[in-house]
């Protein structure tokens, strides 16, 4: 019931308003309800968690307001396994490459390129 009252309210779908990024991180997260009271939301990130524990003090305002519910409290996870990898320097990109295709080393050679 909770998450059919938080998708009717739009809370899952991205906004046009431009001054919180609650929506955007709504539309990353993957939210749960546990009974009545309770949201549990998983996150990609440490980032993004921080973010909507920042933004939950007017969310919660809100919900509160629109369902009724005073009670309503939510718990974040970050979810590891959604966290992308994210290749900084040459030789991680160059690593990550020859992972793909083993050919790129001999075509380095060929042409004499360092990386």
């Amino acid at each position: 019931m909770l998450l059919r009252n938080l998708k009717k309210l739009g809370i899952n779908t991205p906004s046009k308003n431009k001054k919180s990024n609650i929506a955007a991180l709504f539309s990353i997260a993957q939210l749960t309800p546990k009974g009545d009271q309770l949201i549990h939301i998983k996150v990609p990130s440490d980032i993004n968690k921080v973010e909507l524990e920042r933004e939950w003090v007017d969310l919660k305002r809100h919900l509160t307001k629109a369902l009724g519910n005073n009670q309503i409290d939510f718990e974040v996870d970050v979810t590891p396994e959604q966290n992308k990898e994210y290749l900084v320097s040459r030789e991680e990109k160059y690593q990550k490459l020859l992972e793909i295709n083993p050919a790129i080393s001999d075509l380095r050679k060929k042409l004499d390129l360092e990386f």
